[in-house]
Protein backbone atom coordinates (compact mmCIF):
# COMPACT_ATOMS: atom_id res chain seq x y z
CA UNK A 1 0.00 0.00 0.00
CA UNK A 2 2.25 2.51 0.92
CA UNK A 3 5.54 1.63 -1.89
CA UNK A 4 1.98 2.45 -4.07
CA UNK A 5 1.18 5.17 -2.75
CA UNK A 6 5.24 6.93 -2.85
CA UNK A 7 4.90 5.76 -6.58
CA UNK A 8 1.26 7.73 -6.84
CA UNK A 9 3.17 10.63 -5.04
CA UNK A 10 6.15 10.42 -7.34
CA UNK A 11 4.14 10.21 -10.38
CA UNK A 12 1.81 13.09 -9.96
CA UNK A 13 5.23 15.08 -8.52
CA UNK A 14 7.09 14.48 -11.63
CA UNK A 15 3.91 15.63 -13.84
CA UNK A 16 3.64 18.61 -12.38
CA UNK A 17 7.46 19.57 -12.23
CA UNK A 18 7.46 18.79 -16.23
CA UNK A 19 4.89 21.03 -16.81
CA UNK A 20 6.34 24.05 -14.91
CA UNK A 21 9.54 23.40 -16.65
CA UNK A 22 8.16 23.42 -19.94
CA UNK A 23 6.12 26.74 -19.16
CA UNK A 24 8.79 28.25 -17.92
CA UNK A 25 11.43 27.46 -20.26
CA UNK A 26 8.60 28.50 -22.67
CA UNK A 27 8.13 32.13 -21.26
CA UNK A 28 11.83 32.90 -20.47
CA UNK A 29 12.88 31.96 -24.25
CA UNK A 30 10.05 33.95 -25.90
CA UNK A 31 11.53 37.10 -23.54
CA UNK A 32 14.65 36.39 -24.58
CA UNK A 33 13.78 36.42 -27.92
CA UNK A 34 11.60 39.51 -27.77
CA UNK A 35 15.41 41.33 -25.72
CA UNK A 36 17.62 39.71 -28.57
CA UNK A 37 14.93 41.48 -31.39
CA UNK A 38 16.04 44.75 -29.94
CA UNK A 39 19.25 44.54 -31.61
CA UNK A 40 20.10 46.97 -34.57
CA UNK A 41 23.14 45.17 -36.23
CA UNK A 42 21.39 44.72 -39.89
CA UNK A 43 23.18 41.17 -40.09
CA UNK A 44 21.61 40.19 -36.33
CA UNK A 45 17.82 39.37 -37.44
CA UNK A 46 15.46 37.34 -36.30
CA UNK A 47 16.27 33.91 -37.81
CA UNK A 48 19.92 34.63 -36.21
CA UNK A 49 18.38 35.66 -32.38
CA UNK A 50 15.89 32.39 -32.48
CA UNK A 51 18.85 30.42 -33.12
CA UNK A 52 20.85 32.18 -30.20
CA UNK A 53 17.82 31.52 -27.59
CA UNK A 54 17.66 27.82 -28.81
CA UNK A 55 21.35 27.55 -28.46
CA UNK A 56 20.61 28.67 -24.74
CA UNK A 57 17.94 26.62 -23.85
CA UNK A 58 19.71 24.04 -21.93
CA UNK A 59 21.08 26.45 -19.58
CA UNK A 60 17.81 28.26 -19.09
CA UNK A 61 16.66 24.65 -17.99
CA UNK A 62 19.55 24.46 -15.52
CA UNK A 63 19.34 27.31 -13.93
CA UNK A 64 15.65 26.95 -13.32
CA UNK A 65 15.61 23.46 -11.95
CA UNK A 66 15.43 24.36 -8.14
CA UNK A 67 12.88 27.05 -8.63
CA UNK A 68 10.74 24.79 -11.34
CA UNK A 69 11.19 21.66 -8.83
CA UNK A 70 9.87 23.73 -6.23
CA UNK A 71 6.81 25.11 -7.51
CA UNK A 72 6.28 22.00 -9.77
CA UNK A 73 5.97 20.19 -6.08
CA UNK A 74 3.83 22.76 -4.33
CA UNK A 75 1.33 22.09 -7.34
CA UNK A 76 1.41 18.43 -7.45
CA UNK A 77 1.37 17.89 -3.75
CA UNK A 78 -1.44 21.09 -3.02
CA UNK A 79 -3.15 19.06 -5.14
CA UNK A 80 -3.12 15.79 -3.62
CA UNK A 81 -4.01 17.71 -0.86
CA UNK A 82 -6.99 19.51 -2.24
CA UNK A 83 -8.52 16.01 -2.77
CA UNK A 84 -7.77 15.16 0.52
CA UNK A 85 -5.75 12.42 -0.70
CA UNK A 86 -2.68 13.62 1.67
CA UNK A 87 -4.70 13.27 4.59
CA UNK A 88 -5.90 9.87 3.58
CA UNK A 89 -2.41 9.37 3.42
CA UNK A 90 -1.49 9.92 6.69
CA UNK A 91 -4.33 8.37 8.12
CA UNK A 92 -3.20 5.03 6.02
CA UNK A 93 0.12 5.22 8.05
CA UNK A 94 2.57 7.30 5.59
CA UNK A 95 4.32 9.83 8.03
CA UNK A 96 5.26 13.63 6.60
CA UNK A 97 9.02 11.70 6.35
CA UNK A 98 7.59 8.96 3.93
CA UNK A 99 5.94 11.85 2.03
CA UNK A 100 8.85 14.01 1.92
CA UNK A 101 10.91 10.64 0.77
CA UNK A 102 8.76 9.58 -1.82
CA UNK A 103 9.05 13.26 -3.19
CA UNK A 104 12.83 13.24 -2.83
CA UNK A 105 13.27 10.37 -5.18
CA UNK A 106 11.52 12.25 -8.03
CA UNK A 107 13.66 15.44 -7.16
CA UNK A 108 17.06 13.57 -6.91
CA UNK A 109 16.01 11.51 -10.71
CA UNK A 110 15.07 15.16 -11.60
CA UNK A 111 18.50 17.24 -10.44
CA UNK A 112 20.44 14.05 -12.17
CA UNK A 113 19.12 14.97 -15.72
CA UNK A 114 19.58 18.71 -14.87
CA UNK A 115 23.28 17.99 -14.17
CA UNK A 116 24.15 16.14 -16.68
CA UNK A 117 22.18 18.76 -18.79
CA UNK A 118 24.40 21.60 -16.84
CA UNK A 119 27.51 19.47 -17.00
CA UNK A 120 27.77 18.37 -20.59
CA UNK A 121 25.17 20.30 -22.92
CA UNK A 122 24.59 23.65 -21.57
CA UNK A 123 28.41 24.66 -21.83
CA UNK A 124 29.16 23.98 -25.01
CA UNK A 125 25.97 25.08 -26.39
CA UNK A 126 25.90 28.09 -24.41
CA UNK A 127 29.70 28.57 -26.50
CA UNK A 128 28.65 28.26 -29.59
CA UNK A 129 25.46 30.35 -28.68
CA UNK A 130 28.11 33.45 -27.67
CA UNK A 131 30.22 32.55 -30.80
CA UNK A 132 26.96 32.90 -33.09
CA UNK A 133 26.01 35.86 -31.84
CA UNK A 134 29.30 37.87 -31.63
CA UNK A 135 29.67 36.87 -35.47
CA UNK A 136 26.20 37.84 -36.51
CA UNK A 137 27.02 41.26 -34.74
CA UNK A 138 30.07 41.93 -35.59
CA UNK A 139 29.49 40.49 -39.51
CA UNK A 140 32.31 38.66 -39.24
CA UNK A 141 33.71 35.25 -38.86
CA UNK A 142 36.07 36.61 -36.43
CA UNK A 143 35.39 37.28 -32.73
CA UNK A 144 36.43 40.24 -31.33
CA UNK A 145 36.17 40.59 -27.69
CA UNK A 146 36.97 43.26 -25.24
CA UNK A 147 40.42 42.17 -24.76
CA UNK A 148 41.40 38.95 -23.11
CA UNK A 149 44.20 38.64 -20.56
CA UNK A 150 46.28 34.93 -20.02
CA UNK A 151 48.69 34.82 -17.94
CA UNK A 152 51.91 31.81 -18.04
CA UNK A 153 54.49 32.36 -15.80
CA UNK A 154 56.20 35.81 -16.63
CA UNK A 155 54.18 36.13 -20.13
CA UNK A 156 51.59 37.96 -20.18
CA UNK A 157 49.15 37.73 -23.12
CA UNK A 158 46.39 39.84 -24.26
CA UNK A 159 43.77 38.25 -26.95
CA UNK A 160 42.06 40.55 -29.50
CA UNK A 161 39.82 37.98 -30.92
CA UNK A 162 39.15 34.22 -32.06
CA UNK A 163 39.32 33.32 -35.56
CA UNK A 164 38.43 30.27 -37.95
CA UNK A 165 40.19 26.99 -37.79
CA UNK A 166 41.27 27.82 -33.65
CA UNK A 167 43.36 30.60 -34.61
CA UNK A 168 44.27 33.54 -32.11
CA UNK A 169 43.58 37.27 -33.72
CA UNK A 170 45.77 40.06 -32.08
CA UNK A 171 48.01 38.31 -29.92
CA UNK A 172 49.83 40.87 -28.14
CA UNK A 173 52.65 39.38 -25.39
CA UNK A 174 54.44 41.42 -22.24
CA UNK A 175 58.13 39.05 -20.80
CA UNK A 176 58.86 39.73 -17.50
CA UNK A 177 62.10 39.21 -16.42
CA UNK A 178 62.83 37.93 -12.62
CA UNK A 179 62.74 41.55 -10.64
CA UNK A 180 59.37 42.36 -12.42
CA UNK A 181 60.76 44.31 -15.35
CA UNK A 182 59.24 44.55 -18.91
CA UNK A 183 62.36 43.06 -20.95
CA UNK A 184 60.39 42.24 -23.93
CA UNK A 185 57.07 43.14 -25.95
CA UNK A 186 55.62 41.14 -29.19
CA UNK A 187 52.70 41.37 -31.23
CA UNK A 188 51.32 39.18 -33.95
CA UNK A 189 49.20 38.87 -36.58
CA UNK A 190 47.48 35.56 -35.23
CA UNK A 191 48.57 32.61 -33.75
CA UNK A 192 47.80 29.08 -34.70
CA UNK A 193 48.43 25.45 -33.79
CA UNK A 194 51.08 23.36 -35.62
CA UNK A 195 49.25 20.39 -37.22
CA UNK A 196 52.50 18.12 -36.72
CA UNK A 197 53.46 19.06 -33.33
CA UNK A 198 50.43 20.87 -31.98
CA UNK A 199 52.48 23.83 -30.46
CA UNK A 200 51.70 27.03 -30.58
CA UNK A 201 52.98 29.31 -33.46
CA UNK A 202 52.72 32.93 -33.94
CA UNK A 203 52.51 34.91 -37.04
CA UNK A 204 54.00 37.84 -38.22
CA UNK A 205 55.76 38.57 -35.78
CA UNK A 206 56.93 42.24 -34.72
CA UNK A 207 59.11 42.31 -31.34
CA UNK A 208 60.85 44.55 -29.09
CA UNK A 209 63.38 43.57 -26.42
CA UNK A 210 63.83 46.05 -23.91
CA UNK A 211 67.80 46.41 -22.70
CA UNK A 212 69.42 48.09 -20.08
CA UNK A 213 70.22 51.04 -22.41
CA UNK A 214 68.81 50.58 -25.63
CA UNK A 215 65.61 48.93 -27.22
CA UNK A 216 66.05 46.60 -30.32
CA UNK A 217 63.39 45.73 -32.85
CA UNK A 218 62.68 42.65 -35.11
CA UNK A 219 60.43 41.57 -37.66
CA UNK A 220 59.62 37.95 -38.16
CA UNK A 221 57.57 35.48 -39.96
CA UNK A 222 57.12 32.83 -37.41
CA UNK A 223 57.80 32.21 -33.84
CA UNK A 224 57.04 29.58 -30.88
CA UNK A 225 54.97 29.92 -28.33
CA UNK A 226 55.45 27.23 -25.41
CA UNK A 227 52.11 27.80 -24.01
CA UNK A 228 49.94 24.96 -22.49
CA UNK A 229 47.00 26.95 -23.40
CA UNK A 230 44.07 25.41 -25.48
CA UNK A 231 41.97 27.56 -27.51
CA UNK A 232 38.20 26.50 -26.53
CA UNK A 233 39.14 26.77 -23.17
CA UNK A 234 40.60 30.11 -24.18
CA UNK A 235 37.43 30.90 -25.97
CA UNK A 236 35.42 29.66 -23.21
CA UNK A 237 36.72 31.69 -20.44
CA UNK A 238 36.69 34.95 -22.94
CA UNK A 239 32.60 34.36 -23.92
CA UNK A 240 31.23 32.86 -21.02
CA UNK A 241 30.69 33.71 -17.09
CA UNK A 242 32.19 31.11 -14.36
CA UNK A 243 29.14 30.27 -13.72
CA UNK A 244 28.09 28.82 -16.98
CA UNK A 245 31.37 26.37 -17.34
CA UNK A 246 31.04 22.60 -16.77
CA UNK A 247 32.53 21.77 -13.30
CA UNK A 248 35.53 19.83 -15.04
CA UNK A 249 36.13 23.08 -17.21
CA UNK A 250 35.58 25.19 -13.63
CA UNK A 251 38.08 22.71 -11.95
CA UNK A 252 40.86 23.67 -14.54
CA UNK A 253 40.11 27.07 -14.61
CA UNK A 254 40.50 27.42 -10.74
CA UNK A 255 43.84 24.86 -11.10
CA UNK A 256 45.43 27.32 -13.25
CA UNK A 257 44.39 30.57 -11.88
CA UNK A 258 45.73 28.84 -8.28
CA UNK A 259 48.88 28.23 -10.22
CA UNK A 260 49.43 31.61 -11.29
CA UNK A 261 48.65 33.72 -8.32
CA UNK A 262 45.13 34.83 -9.60
CA UNK A 263 42.06 35.55 -7.87
CA UNK A 264 39.79 32.10 -8.47
CA UNK A 265 37.21 33.10 -6.06
CA UNK A 266 34.56 33.69 -8.67
CA UNK A 267 35.17 30.66 -10.21
CA UNK A 268 35.18 28.96 -6.31
CA UNK A 269 31.97 29.94 -5.88
CA UNK A 270 30.58 29.18 -9.65
CA UNK A 271 31.56 25.60 -8.53
CA UNK A 272 30.55 25.53 -5.40
CA UNK A 273 27.20 26.45 -6.37
CA UNK A 274 27.05 23.86 -8.98
CA UNK A 275 28.16 21.03 -6.31
CA UNK A 276 25.39 21.39 -4.19
CA UNK A 277 22.76 22.85 -5.94
CA UNK A 278 20.87 19.13 -5.72
CA UNK A 279 20.85 19.97 -2.23
CA UNK A 280 19.12 23.57 -2.42
CA UNK A 281 17.08 21.70 -4.88
CA UNK A 282 15.74 18.66 -1.94
CA UNK A 283 15.89 21.57 0.64
CA UNK A 284 13.17 23.33 -1.76
CA UNK A 285 11.36 20.24 -1.87
CA UNK A 286 11.48 20.01 2.03
CA UNK A 287 9.70 23.70 2.40
CA UNK A 288 7.52 22.56 -0.27
CA UNK A 289 6.25 19.75 1.88
CA UNK A 290 6.29 21.85 5.00
CA UNK A 291 3.88 24.33 3.13
CA UNK A 292 1.76 22.04 1.95
CA UNK A 293 1.01 19.87 5.35
CA UNK A 294 1.01 23.35 6.99
CA UNK A 295 -0.41 26.70 6.35
CA UNK A 296 -1.57 26.31 2.41
CA UNK A 297 -3.03 23.35 3.78
CA UNK A 298 -6.47 24.89 2.79
CA UNK A 299 -5.34 27.65 -0.15
CA UNK A 300 -6.60 27.36 -3.32
CA UNK A 301 -4.08 26.94 -6.43
CA UNK A 302 -3.58 30.97 -6.88
CA UNK A 303 -2.65 31.31 -3.64
CA UNK A 304 -0.03 28.23 -3.74
CA UNK A 305 1.86 29.49 -6.83
CA UNK A 306 1.92 32.83 -5.65
CA UNK A 307 3.81 31.70 -2.87
CA UNK A 308 5.99 29.39 -4.71
CA UNK A 309 6.93 32.60 -6.66
CA UNK A 310 7.43 34.64 -3.58
CA UNK A 311 9.78 32.17 -1.73
CA UNK A 312 11.41 31.39 -4.76
CA UNK A 313 12.29 34.66 -5.34
CA UNK A 314 13.60 35.27 -1.59
CA UNK A 315 15.73 32.22 -1.95
CA UNK A 316 17.44 33.39 -5.40
CA UNK A 317 17.85 36.89 -4.67
CA UNK A 318 19.50 35.60 -1.07
CA UNK A 319 21.84 33.96 -3.17
CA UNK A 320 22.51 36.64 -5.38
CA UNK A 321 23.07 38.74 -2.41
CA UNK A 322 25.83 36.54 -0.44
CA UNK A 323 27.85 35.35 -3.74
CA UNK A 324 28.63 39.57 -4.01
CA UNK A 325 29.23 39.80 -0.69
CA UNK A 326 31.75 36.88 -0.29
CA UNK A 327 34.00 38.27 -2.42
CA UNK A 328 33.90 41.44 -0.83
CA UNK A 329 34.47 40.21 3.08
CA UNK A 330 36.31 37.27 2.03
CA UNK A 331 33.48 34.48 2.99
CA UNK A 332 34.44 30.93 2.03
CA UNK A 333 32.95 30.27 -1.46
CA UNK A 334 31.45 26.94 0.59
CA UNK A 335 30.11 28.77 3.14
CA UNK A 336 27.94 31.38 1.27
CA UNK A 337 26.75 29.16 -1.25
CA UNK A 338 25.36 26.58 2.07
CA UNK A 339 24.01 29.71 3.87
CA UNK A 340 20.64 29.89 2.13
CA UNK A 341 20.49 26.42 1.63
CA UNK A 342 20.73 25.67 5.32
CA UNK A 343 18.32 28.29 6.02
CA UNK A 344 15.80 26.24 3.34
CA UNK A 345 16.50 23.11 5.07
CA UNK A 346 15.94 25.28 8.49
CA UNK A 347 12.59 26.76 7.52
CA UNK A 348 11.46 23.25 6.34
CA UNK A 349 12.48 21.41 8.85
CA UNK A 350 10.60 23.54 11.37
CA UNK A 351 7.24 23.77 9.04
CA UNK A 352 7.10 19.80 9.12
CA UNK A 353 7.46 19.65 12.58
CA UNK A 354 4.99 22.03 13.43
CA UNK A 355 2.27 20.05 10.96
CA UNK A 356 2.85 16.69 12.84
Amino acid sequence: MIATADRYVARVALTAIAVVLACFVTLTGLFAFMEELREEEATYGASEAGMYVLLTLPRRMYELAPYVTFLGALIGLGMLSSSSEVTALRAAGASLQRLFGALALTVLGFSAAAFAIGEWVAPRFDVAAEALRSRALQGSETIFVDGYWHREGPVFTHVEGFGAQGRLIGVTQFELDDAGRLRRVQRAQFAERDQAGGRWRLRDVRATALGADAATAARMDDVAWQSEADVGMLSARALVAPQRLSLADLGAQIGYMDGEGLDARRHRLALWSKLLQPLATLGLALVAVGFVVGPLRETGMGARIAAGIVVGLLFKYLQDLLAPASLVFGIPAALAVLLPIALCWGVGAALLRRAQ
